[in-house]
């Protein structure tokens, strides 16, 4: 780590690694697999034709090309492993007609159709051909596709409300350094006051009491006993007083305080990533190799102060099981997880797992004692075990289907697999819900209403895709491809479209249409919408200036997701580009962060800023930019700028708010199924007057491009701070007014929007 970023900014201690998708180690414990070129998540159906070799895995998606011209028969080769399956089509299949499921002996064993339920059937280990059918009639809007997948368990290591559970958790970080080492999370004493780092271990595997963590306790973190047993887990300061050059010569005081605030991002599958949550910092860690006044003190977790860009992407760690001291307190488990206690009865030390594991010993320690020790054991719903004598999954398992108070025999189970009681193979033409589709490529199709909540699509290609009414809740889109994709009354409330590399763009959004679209709470740093249209139809005033998301207190119009509304609280915006960005009615209210956003050229009226600071990016030290942008209405009060430019902007102090006709380039009109054709005229309705920052010293730029000691100054109509040079009616996004605003322009031009009927439904 540079001296210069430790000086410039406060570095939180913590942070985490691993990656969502590690393979096994050395110690044999399995996690889910990354998509790789030999052994890909998803497969193409076309991919079949073309490799007749080629045969899926039950764990792989099957992608179906559903055409609206010709080719309702499928066919496709798949390996079952013995075993009681259910083949379900969706509830509600409306493209799917049918599967027909046929063994190497040209026996059909499986036939289901439409609404014709799950069957289910024990199915012998064989290679088998899978038919599936469609109704060409139902695909009029434009060709689709269906999936074929296992529905495999997802446990969750927070509760409904958002908790983490309870135990203590044994987690492992991804080697950051491309080794493929396999280790554990564990807090060390540092420094000669005895504070504490939490840093990746490379030297052992197994967890001992300095590496099992409570997150219970959302103020902090605590260590299981051991040398940090009664103290929780701080934050880590460096406090450099002095000139930052030369280093030698600073200053440096040293301190911990109670961890607030603590932020666990449930990733399924037994991963996480955790952080800080207050206002301004990053939500999640990230590790660094850490070094203070010359002395290295290895790869440690750190979070980032406001002002500072992480290094690195954020840290992913797996956790390996869930230990408790007594059994008794571990409550209700979650399907896909198992609980192997250490004496009958279900007493005694206790661990939950949710993943397969290779080797109990490689992870086991004297104070877990995890190794050939289980008596009993509990099992979530529809969830088997198998319980293996050698490692590796080695020897004559024990497959257990029921809660057991005691197991046979000597306890002997030294590794363990765990997999749903019936597999159930799901087709759908209308979601993949939690799918691995990273880098599926999905463009210019119709999936209208699509569900691919928690579904993971990073670099996905999602270009011109008709996505109207579209599902992506929690999902991962980092760097995915949406140009021109048609977003309207979408729901991407916490997705992730932030870059899959640190200094690459996220995801491109450019001349995509999101009318009536929930962002809440999305990841959106280094996004790009450009030549977007993020609206709504309704003016937000009418909900106090916020987007309501919740559709049951929705006053008469529901879209979707929202209100008529379009929601962007909360969501980070540290790099995002909106230039020339049609944004009317956007609630951008909260606190996440916001560096070097650039809103240039971009229509925000009526939108809502309440609560954010736009910073300036500590690296490119560029500014926050709303430069030549259309400000009429919007609530900009209660906004910190730390810089920011305001030069250029149009604002309006009229009371009661003002009419404007404005022509959209046809940039905007390129979506899929756009009904309109070359540049728009829109009419944004704005019923207050702009509300700006009050009179306190800043370095905002105004619109009359100076900076003022006194800050922006008030909003009084006099005020020849806010007044633009640029003549609004001759600008690269024209606009007019129904009536005279506070500052009167030059005579417009006419005629209005330049003779293009107004759309009064765009």
């Amino acid at each position: 780590m540079r001296y210069n970023q430790l000086i410039q900014n406060t570095m939180l201690l913590l942070s985490t690694l691993l990656s969502a998708c590690s393979g096994s180690g050395t110690d044999g414990s399995t996690t889910p697999t990354a998509p790789t070129q030999s052994t890909p998540t998803f497969i193409y159906e076309r991919e079949f034709a073309s490799d007749a070799t080629l045969v899926a895995q039950s764990n792989q998606t099957i992608v179906l090309d559903l055409k609206a011209t010709a080719n309702p028969h499928h066919v496709t080769r798949h390996r079952f492993s013995a075993g009681l399956y259910q083949f379900c089509m969706e509830p509600g299949e409306t493209v799917l007609s049918g599967m027909e499921l046929v063994n190497s002996s040209g026996n059909k064993v499986v036939s289901i159709s439409r609404g014709s339920g799950c069957v289910e059937v024990s199915l012998a280990a064989d290679l088998y051909q899978m038919h599936t059918f469609h109704e060409v009639s139902a695909l009029s809007t434009g060709d689709r596709v269906a999936f074929v997948r296992a529905a495999t368990p997802n446990p969750r290591l927070t509760s409904s409300n958002g908790k983490p559970l309870g135990g203590w958790w044994a987690m492992r970080p991804e080697d950051p350094t491309g080794q493929h080492r396999t280790g554990r999370v564990r807090a060390v004493p540092n420094f000669s006051d005895g504070r504490i780092l939490v840093q990746p271990d490379f030297t052992s595997t197994q967890f001992d009491n300095a590496s099992l963590f409570s997150f219970t306790d959302p103020s902090y973190p605590f260590v299981y006993k051991g040398v940090v047993s009664s103290n929780p887990i701080g934050y880590f300061y460096l406090d450099f007083q002095g000139a930052p050059a030369p280093i030698v010569a600073a200053t440096y005081t040293k301190f911990s305080q109670a961890f607030t605030n603590m932020s666990v991002t449930d990733l399924g599958s037994y991963q996480i990533q955790f952080g800080k949550s207050t206002p301004g910092s990053a939500g999640n860690f990230y590790i660094d190799d850490f070094t203070v006044l010359g002395i290295d003190h290895g790869l440690t977790f750190l979070g980032n102060d406001p002002g500072f860009i992480p290094p690195v992407a954020p840290a992913t760690v797996s956790v390996q099981f869930r230990f408790y001291d007594d059994g008794t307190q571990i409550g209700a488990l979650n399907e896909g997880e198992i609980a192997l206690f250490q004496q009958c009865n279900f007493q005694g030390r206790a661990a939950v797992f949710g993943n397969d594991i290779a080797s109990l010993s490689a992870i086991s320690s004297s104070d877990t004692t995890l190794s050939k020790s289980a008596a009993s054991i509990r099992l979530g719903n529809n969830t088997a075990a198998f319980l293996y004598p050698g490692a590796n999954q080695t020897g004559t398992p024990q497959l257990i289907k029921t809660d057991t108070a005691c197991l046979p025999g000597t306890p002997n189970t030294e590794s363990l697999k765990i997999q749903s009681l019936v597999s159930v193979i799901l087709l759908s033409s209308s979601s993949c819900r939690g799918c691995k589709l990273a880098g599926v490529d999905l463009s210019d199709l119709d999936l209208t209403g699509f569900d691919f909540s928690n579904a993971i699509l990073g670099s996905s290609n999602l270009a011109r895709t008709m996505l109207k009414g579209a599902n992506f809740g929690n999902a991962i889109l980092n760097s995915a491809v949406l140009d021109n994709a048609n977003l309207e009354q979408s729901n991407l409330a916490n997705a992730s479209l932030i870059s899959e590399q640190i200094g690459m763009r996220g995801a491109s959004l450019q001349g995509a249409f999101l009318k009536n679209a929930n962002l809440a709470s999305a990841h959106l740093s280094g996004a790009d919408f450009s030549n977007a249209s993020f609206y709504g139809t309704t003016d937000i005033t009418i909900y106090s200036n916020t987007c309501e998301t919740d559709t049951s207190k929705c006053a008469s119009s529901k879209t979707g997701f929202t209100c008529a509304c379009a929601s962007a609280t909360g969501t980070d915006l540290d790099g995002t580009k909106f230039t020339n960005t049609y944004l009317y009615g956007v609630d951008f209210s909260g606190t996440a962060s916001a560096q070097n956003v650039d809103f240039s050229n971009a229509v925000v009226i009526a939108s809502n800023f309440s609560g954010r600071t736009f910073s300036i990016d500590p690296h490119s030290g560029s500014t926050t930019s709303f430069n030549a942008a259309y400000l009429h209405g919007t609530v900009l009060d209660g906004v910190t700028f730390n810089p920011g430019t305001l030069a250029n902007a149009f604002v309006d102090f009229t009371p009661g708010g003002n009419d404007l006709s404005i022509v959209l380039s046809q940039a905007h009109t390129q979506f899929r199924h756009s009904p309109f054709q070359g540049p728009i005229c829109v009419n944004p309705f704005y019923s207050a007057p702009t509300k700006v920052p009050p009179t306190t010293p800043s370095n905002l730029i105004c619109p009359d491009g100076n900076s003022y000691s006194d800050g922006a100054g008030c909003g009084a109509s006099g005020n020849a701070r806010w007044k633009t040079p640029i003549d609004i009616g001759r600008w690269t996004t024209p606009g007019w007014y129904d009536v005279t605003p506070t500052f009167p322009p030059p005579a417009p031009p006419q005629p209005v929007c330049n003779g293009i009927p107004v759309s009064t439904n765009w």
